[in-house]
């Protein structure tokens, strides 16, 4: 394998476990909401990759959904149950390379939250198998963790650090710091490093305009760094730095819709020893939440 092949995979495991970040900040952004409720999401997305220089198209879609749950809730004490799953076809405009086009992420995590005074504890345990369709799960599982907290510096500042870590498919462990940051620097805007309604899991930062109740703005940059496991024990990998807009619109007090549309940029797959630099792509993203 090529040093630059070598030199992606390596990246690849660092990113990756960004993902992981992503879900840790989004649940702090949750606990400190409404986390005595139970989250449901569905989200579906399409991007459409293509390589002009190396004679390449080919489009991801993608459907998936997550569902949450507390086991426990009392006096700042928290404990909760996170399920997801997500499936993504590929389509291909060339044949001969398209033997494989259909992949899958199950991630079941467990979330406990402690408030200490002007702190919050957070930590989160996952079980995960990104694959492939058809790679058996006990074969695809990897685990990772998160722990960190934040301090409420002021009424709109919130400043954290933590660490976490994740096994790979090649049963290398990684270890990688979290910085959370959520400060609203004006009335009514918000500069913050939690995840993005209707956008990908992935370490970032984003500006968010609270125009009313009902409509929220976000514009942002996130990187994505996605590993597969497949049949024949070799990996696909897909990166990219991610700039998008997204609109939230709450449709009642529990429902909300989120509309996202946005550009991929310096991106790359990888797979069977082969790297594939990726012109400019557009993506577009629909997500649909309800708290019940």
């Amino acid at each position: 394998m090529s040093q630059q092949s070598l030199l992606f995979k390596k990246e690849g495991r660092i990113f990756r476990l960004c993902l992981y970040l992503g879900w840790s900040l989004l649940a702090c952004s949750l606990s400190e909401a409404r986390f005595g409720e139970s989250p449901f999401s569905l989200n579906s997305e399409a991007e459409f990759l293509s390589s002009e220089s190396q004679a390449l198209d080919v489009s991801l879609w993608r459907v998936g959904g997550t569902v949450g749950a507390p086991l426990y809730v009392n006096d700042g004490q928290v404990i909760a149950l996170s399920a997801s799953y997500e499936r993504t076809h590929l389509s291909w405009d060339d044949e001969q390379i398209a033997y494989f086009d259909t992949l899958e992420e199950m991630k079941l995590s467990v979330f406990t939250l402690h408030t200490l005074s002007d702190w919050k504890v957070l930590t989160i345990s996952s079980i995960n198998s990104i694959a492939e369709e058809g790679v058996s799960v006990q074969r695809a599982l990897s685990y990772s963790g998160i722990y960190g907290g934040w301090y409420d510096a002021w009424e709109t500042l919130k400043l954290g650090l933590g660490i976490g870590y994740s096994t790979q498919h090649d049963e290398a462990t990684s270890i990688f710091p979290i910085l959370f940051l959520d400060w609203e620097f004006m009335e009514n805007w918000t500069i913050t490093t939690r995840p993005t309604p209707g956008t990908r899991f992935g370490p970032g930062v984003s500006v968010m305009y609270e125009q009313s109740e009902q409509l929220k703005w976000f514009l942002g940059a996130r990187y994505l760094n996605e590993e597969y496991l497949l049949k024949d024990g070799d990996t696909f990998s897909y990166e990219a730095t991610r700039f998008f807009m997204t609109a939230k619109y709450f449709l009642t007090e529990q429902l909300s819709l989120s509309g996202t549309a946005g550009v991929n940029i310096g991106g790359a797959l990888e797979w069977d020893e082969l790297t594939i630099d990726l012109d400019p792509s557009p993506f577009i993203a629909v997500d649909l939440s309800w708290d019940f």
